[in-house]
């Protein structure tokens, strides 16, 4: 069939040249929204909330084979924030990195799926 190839957010359509639409197929509804916030510790117990970031991510909920769930939370978290704090030019210290699945969009209360703490030489 000839046409037009349309992406919308929930489908994607065919415009032939006769006008009819056809569903090709439904794409999917991403809601894997979460919350990075970043903390540096200062002194022990002390740390100071510095940075907060929100992405729309599936990484967390992936698995993978030959390492844990928790082995993979830290990996992939660590990954996320050594590329966010190079961005944001972060001090070097301790941080602590903390990540909330927030739901259907970014400013849901959210869940804590888990924390890492973590150096950074930047």
């Amino acid at each position: 069939m000839r046409g037009k190839h349309i992406v919308t957010s929930n489908y994607t359509m065919t415009h032939a040249r006769r006008r009819s639409v056809r569903i090709l197929n439904a794409m999917p509804t991403w809601d894997y929204w979460q919350r990075i916030e970043y903390r540096r510790e200062l002194a022990k117990g002390h740390r100071l909330h510095e940075h907060t970031e929100l992405v729309e991510d599936a990484g967390w909920t992936l698995k993978h084979k030959g390492v844990t769930r928790e082995q993979w939370f830290a990996r992939y978290t660590r990954a996320c924030a050594e590329d966010y704090l190079a961005r944001a030019r972060a001090h070097h210290g301790t941080w602590v990195v903390a990540v909330w699945r927030t739901g259907v969009t970014s400013a849901g209360k959210g869940e804590l799926l888990g924390s890492i703490r973590m150096r950074w030489r930047g």
